[in-house]
């Protein structure tokens, strides 16, 4: 960001050189200034080509990276996961149905276990709404120096946690593998400053297992061909695997959509059954003509 800002700060400036005089006559002696400049005559075929080799360099580079940025906004949007979700699963609902070990849980706003609203996105994304406060942090949620990429922006998916960036509890972003074959989710939080408390993991290293990895693929590749980069497997290639982040597996079962049933367990490896019904939610705002994303590979 501020590498951002700097640029422009140095164009500014050398916007403005030959007027460096009239500005500190007029701003800070507050006296009358004038401000001219001679009108440049290009003489000579050297200087009218490279004139003319110069506008034509700028010009392919406009074309060629604005395209690139249309990719970019296309199939691998920066603040959104790059991978499709289950499509049956997309929907915003409502958890009329909570058990924890068995125990049904009544709906309650204060409670920090019981799940009130949850939204499968359009990408590989579950998050759901509990009374329970999390650590904040400043980091704008797309990385940061102990994800892999080592930078702001990271490519992988599980590290892209921009869609909580900023919230210190009630919404909780968990990136998924899914397993569409056994219809079981594999999911990790995503928030980094969260997962720093976690000193053991309380599910077993081979939480997914070879059968399972089968049948998910590599995430790396599931996204659209024209994302794929050098830099993206790299990132993938050094994802940081010290963190420990809390857990779930889910396996789901629906048959239209508009009710789902998730069985499983939690971050602590308690048992819970849940029953989502879909919310036909309405919004004050249209939908765009522009989605950000290529979504349709569920």
């Amino acid at each position: 960001m501020h590498v951002y800002a700097s640029y422009f700060v140095l164009l500014g400036l050398f916007l403005l050189s030959k007027d460096i005089n009239p500005i500190y006559q007029l701003l800070i002696k507050e006296k009358q200034a004038v401000t001219y400049h001679d009108t440049l005559v290009v003489k000579g075929n050297w200087l009218k080509y490279s004139s003319i080799a110069l506008k034509s360099l700028i010009a392919i580079y406009t074309v060629v990276f604005g395209y690139l940025f249309y990719l970019n906004f296309r199939y691998d949007p920066y603040k959104q996961p790059s991978i499709p979700g289950v499509k049956a699963l997309y929907g915003i609902y409502n958890v009329t149905e909570f058990r924890l070990n068995g125990e049904e849980i009544p709906y309650s706003p204060l409670d920090t276990v019981r799940w009130q609203i949850a939204t499968f996105e359009r990408w590989n994304t579950l998050t759901f709404k509990t009374a329970k406060e999390f650590p904040f942090t400043i980091r704008g949620g797309g990385g940061g120096p102990k994800s892999s990429s080592g930078t702001s922006h990271s490519s992988v998916d599980l590290e892209k946690a921009y869609e909580i960036a900023g919230v210190v509890g009630g919404r909780q972003a968990f990136h998924y593998y899914a397993d569409t074959v056994d219809q079981v989710l594999y999911l990790q939080d995503k928030n980094y400053t969260n997962s720093l408390k976690n000193t053991r993991d309380v599910y077993p290293e081979d939480w997914i297992s070879p059968a399972a990895w089968a049948h998910i693929g590599d995430e790396n590749h599931r996204a659209h061909p024209r994302v794929w980069s050098t830099r993206r497997d790299r990132d993938f290639a050094k994802i940081n695997k010290n963190i420990i982040q809390d857990k779930l597996v889910l396996k789901y079962s629906t048959t239209n959509g508009e009710k789902v049933i998730l069985t499983g367990t939690n971050e602590r490896l308690d048992s819970v059954y849940i029953v989502l019904d879909r919310v036909d939610r309405k919004f004050a705002l249209s939908k765009g003509s522009f989605d950000a994303g290529y979504y349709k590979y569920e």
